[in-house]
Parts: C-alpha cells; structure tokens; sequence
C-alpha cells in the first residue's frame, strides 16, 4: 500500500491528465515541462512507459494523421481517454472502485487546474524527500525491526519464519 502522500499525488496527476483530455481541441496542447513531470512521476509510480507516452503524443501531435479538425478534436479526446485509462489500470488502480471514482471527481471540482498541478508537483516533492529519508536512515523501520527480529531468530537456532 501506498503512503498517503503518494496516493494524493498519483490521484492530482490523474485529476490534471483528465482535465487535459476535457480541455483538448483538434489544436495539440503545448509541449509543457509540468505534463511531462506528471507523466514522469507516474512512470516512477508504475504506470508504463509506453502508455505515457502514447498520452504525450496524443495530446501533442499537431495532426494526429487527419486533416479534418473534426477529426482530430474527436481523436484526441478519445484517444486521450483510451490512454488515461491504460495509465490507471497499469498502476494497479481499479477504476470501478466508486472510491477512486469520487476521490478523483471531488479534486476536480474543489480545485481549478492549476491549483491541482501545482499541488501534485509538491507532493511529489515531498514523497521524493520522505524516500530520500529512508534511504538514508538505511530502510523503513518496520523494515529495520523485522531484519533484527530475524536475526534474533536465526541466532536462537530458529528457522527465519520462527519454527524450529
């Protein structure tokens, strides 16, 4: 399970990806340094690679290999959805779950876009800094007490799972 700051972070992405694809027009979206920290960020998180980047190009992609504008307004809203979803399912994420659902809808309509990118940015912040603090504390400390509980064990004559 993830920790609370990172299940806000992954859910303010989704909610920013979202209004992306609300937002899109047969125009691409401008290149920008904040979606591609977002879709980075949710590459770090297990998303796949691949996915992300196919919602890069789609949003981007000046024709998208129409010349229709209709066409492409219809291609990047759908193909953007197609893509979100992906991202969801490749995090493990089930969307039929109301809570995902409603916890997504609440940050849309509580905040405006940018008051959610820019809270997504430091959450992601401040979850790099909480695993930097791990790192250097040499792990978790349920992860430190379990390796001296085993190691307790071990010395007892006691096979790691405390049988004998």
């Amino acid at each position: 399970m993830r920790h609370d700051v990172q299940q806000r972070a992954i859910l303010l992405a989704l909610a920013t990806l979202l209004d992306m694809i609300d937002e899109a027009t047969a125009e691409p979206a401008r290149p920008s340094l904040p979606l591609r920290a977002i879709l980075a960020f949710l590459v770090a998180c297990g998303a796949e690679r691949g996915i992300c980047n196919d919602f890069w190009k789609t949003m981007v992609d000046a024709t998208l290999g129409q010349t229709s504008a209709t066409t492409r307004d219809y291609m990047r809203r759908t193909y953007g959805r197609t893509h979100y979803l992906g991202i969801v399912r490749s995090l493990g994420i089930k969307r039929t779950c109301p809570d995902f659902s409603q916890r997504v809808h609440r940050l849309r309509v509580t905040s405006d876009p940018e008051t959610r990118a820019r809270d997504a940015v430091a959450a992601m912040v401040r979850n790099a800094k909480h695993d930097r603090e791990i790192v250097a504390s040499k792990g978790h400390p349920r992860t430190a007490a379990a390796r001296r509980i085993m190691k307790e064990r071990l010395a007892a004559g006691k096979s790691a799972d405390g049988s004998e």
